[in-house]
């Protein structure tokens, strides 16, 4: 027990500590406290003693169920109390579910009916509302064009004003009249009225291209001729729909550009034929020089206009141009040499025949002069020619001097083609 005590003392205050040790019956009556209390069962038998530490007594089953039937009984007069005051709301709610329990099971088959039958009304409804507005829209649309009287009498004017704009050469702005027509169909298509004057534009349009392409026949300016195309170029010419409206079209110009100009070339040697009664040499070399001066305006106009090549004395630049213009110039140049060739057969005189009825036979030193100076005029033809990559010397020496009918000798066309070249060197 000392041991226990001197142990205890340790942990007390210094003070408390030396009173106890200097005071030995103070510890021996701590001695004797602590030894009772080392013997008491009760002590001994109590559970370790902690902060939250709370004396229970176990209960029995009694008092375990006397208590719960007091909470069930507390429990009810609470519900009990609940019910009384929301007693309406109770029956309200169960009125509802009877209803609903009664819709469910008795009215559901009716109910579906009734549903479909609605959906079926609507979507005729819908139908209905759609027809209708259509029909709304196109009583505004008549209704606006009827408003608008006096503009749409101005627009059936519009073939008159393209024809007169057309008789004073005002091509342009019978293009913009066609604009114009073609805009007014394209936002009411539903008014023959608008189809109708276009279609009445454009069979003036058509007249205005008949002319257009009647005037290249004339001895044009190069700037009218340019004004010319640049109109053509603007006008529907042919009919497709197809990627390749373009390529179509300018093959179409071209077509009409060099017949035209043929035209007008075989116009302009026809004019010569009255020299033929008075000097055949004559009227050959001015056939030569009408073809001369022509062909070449007509071919530099030609590469001018479509561009086939960027310069057409450039042989690599020629390869470029495309096949059609190739061959429709080259038609062109072997038509222009048959005629040629056909006027040197039919008119190149003998050396017995006379320039003149009222004068003698020609001396042979003049004939053979006159004679080289149409081989040197056709050369130089020639040479214009070859600026552009056509070969109109072959065609001529094939039939001048290598034909049945021979106009020349191999000889006379190489000794006036060295005076060329010894000309120009």
């Amino acid at each position: 027990m000392s041991l226990l005590l001197d142990e205890l003392l340790q942990l007390l205050e210094p003070k408390l500590r030396d009173n106890l040790t200097s005071d030995s019956e103070t510890r021996n009556e701590v001695a004797r406290y602590l030894e009772s209390l080392l013997i008491n069962d009760d002590l001994l038998s109590t559970e370790t003693f902690t902060t939250n530490y709370t004396k229970s007594k176990k209960r029995t089953l009694i008092e375990e169920i006397a208590e719960l039937d007091h909470k069930y009984r507390q429990t009810d007069i609470k519900l009990t109390a609940i019910t009384n005051e929301n007693k309406t709301t109770i029956i309200e709610i169960n009125q509802d579910l009877n209803a609903i329990n009664k819709d469910i099971t008795i009215n559901y088959a009716d109910n579906v009916k009734r549903i479909k039958e609605i959906i079926t009304k609507e979507s005729v409804i819908k139908s209905k509302v759609v027809v209708n507005e259509k029909l709304i829209s196109a009583i505004k649309t008549t209704s606006t064009v009827l408003s608008n009287v006096d503009s749409v009498l101005d627009y059936l004017e519009l073939p008159t004003l393209c024809k007169l704009c057309i008789s004073q050469g005002n091509y342009q702005e019978s293009l913009e009249i066609s604009m114009t027509a073609q805009a007014l169909t394209i936002k009411y298509p539903n008014f023959v009225i608008f189809r109708h004057i276009r279609n009445q534009v454009e069979q003036e349009l058509k007249l205005m291209v008949n002319g257009l392409i009647k005037l290249l026949n004339t001895n044009l300016k190069q700037s009218q001729l340019l004004r010319v195309f640049q109109i053509l170029r603007k006008v529907d010419l042919v009919s497709s729909s197809t990627n390749d409206i373009i390529v179509a079209k300018e093959r179409y110009l071209k077509m009409i550009y060099l017949n035209s100009r043929f035209r007008f070339i075989a116009n302009e040697l026809a004019t010569l034929k009255p020299l033929i009664k008075f000097n055949k040499f004559t009227y050959l070399k001015r056939f030569i020089e009408v073809n001369r001066e022509y062909l070449f305006n007509s071919l530099s106009l030609y590469y001018l206009l479509f561009s086939t090549f960027d310069a057409p004395s450039s042989s690599e630049n020629s390869s470029g141009a495309d096949d059609d213009g190739q061959l429709l110039l080259q038609q062109l140049i072997q038509t222009m040499a048959d005629m040629l060739v056909q006027e040197f057969k039919t008119h190149f005189p003998k050396q017995t025949e006379t320039n003149n009825n009222n004068q003698d036979d020609m001396g042979e030193l003049e004939y053979n002069s006159q004679k080289d100076g149409l081989i040197l005029q056709l050369i130089y033809l020639c040479r214009s020619l070859a600026k552009f990559n056509l070969d109109f010397e072959t065609i001529l020496v094939s039939e001048f001097c290598y034909s049945e009918h021979i106009l020349f000798d191999e000889a006379d066309w190489i000794r006036n083609l060295q005076k060329v070249k010894k000309f120009r060197n």
